[in-house]
């Protein structure tokens, strides 16, 4: 079954057969190989995204992989999961605007590799005052999965500037569970 989902994916089909692919392959006891296949579906979603296609399909498909491809995520997809997290091309803007790049929060959350830390840091001080980057939820529980002395300044900024009361909440829980230790 797996050898036909390759095939499938090798052909570079529709996104919306790549979405439904992932959607079959989200629940499979096959982690290791199922991963692999996701990962070239992400790397499509980005390819089709970069030719213009912005359809519901491909929005689907920017959401779904991400999200598939965390349960797999380890130490080793640390250079990809940065790529896809930084990837300019995963915003939408108009009418159905929606940053793309936050998706993948989930997998960055699960490797340890300083580099994701690092990245990590930079968005949250980048964003400091501006308020404005989707991806800082998922980069602020990065960086209290790697915490460094430094990093009470900006999760206390956060905790007491950002517009948003669920980020200011999340903040003050970070900064009282590294308090305590």
């Amino acid at each position: 079954m797996l050898e036909r989902c390759q095939q499938v994916v090798n052909s570079r089909p529709d996104p919306m057969v790549l979405v439904a692919l992932i959607g079959a392959l989200r629940g499979s006891y096959h982690r290791k190989a199922v991963h692999g296949l996701v990962e070239e579906m992400a790397r499509q979603s980005v390819s089709s995204w970069r030719a213009g296609d912005r359809g519901i399909a491909s929005r689907d498909l920017a959401r779904e992989a991400p999200q598939a491809f965390a349960y797999g995520a380890r130490e080793a997809d640390a250079e990809f999961v940065l790529e896809m997290w930084d990837e300019a091309e995963f915003t939408a803007e108009g009418e159905y605007a929606e940053d793309f790049r936050a998706y993948w929060s989930l997998a960055a959350e699960k490797i340890k590799d300083p580099r994701v830390a690092d990245f990590a840091r930079g968005l949250l001080q980048a964003d400091l005052g501006n308020w404005s980057d989707n991806r800082l939820l998922g980069a602020m529980r990065v960086i209290s999965k790697a915490w460094k002395a430094g990093d009470e300044d900006m999760f206390q900024r956060v905790a007491l500037e950002h517009p948003d009361a669920e980020m200011r909440r999340d903040a003050m829980r970070i900064l009282k569970r590294h308090s305590a230790v």
